[in-house]
């Protein structure tokens, strides 16, 4: 994940205080007390399946995400590490996490 002028890292706290893309107008920390207090739902229509509070990643390892330069697998195939906020270690199929658990 690059930072901008930052040295690049493929660990992400997701609890920061910079913009969340897919939240607009909140930051990560309050996205993810967003999915905290309210839950998580794996579609945004809320149609999906409901995922437990448990399995919220806190810190996500990106480190085999392959690079710009190269073919991206399928996104099946892309091993991401999470440490969730209960201090679970999960490993995802997937870097959207809630679609592992449709």
């Amino acid at each position: 994940i690059s930072t901008g002028d930052k040295m690049p890292s493929s660990y992400m706290y997701e609890f920061n205080s910079y913009p969340c893309e897919w939240s607009p107008g909140k930051t990560w920390l309050e996205a993810k007390e967003d999915q905290l207090l309210n839950g998580v739902n794996t579609k945004p229509d809320g149609s999906g399946t409901d995922v437990k509070i448990s399995w919220i990643p806190m810190i996500r390892c990106f480190w085999h995400l392959p690079d710009a330069d190269t073919k991206a697998p399928k996104l099946k195939d892309i091993p991401v590490l999470d440490i969730t906020n209960f201090f679970n270690v999960r490993a995802n199929d997937y870097p959207y996490w809630e679609a592992h658990y449709e």
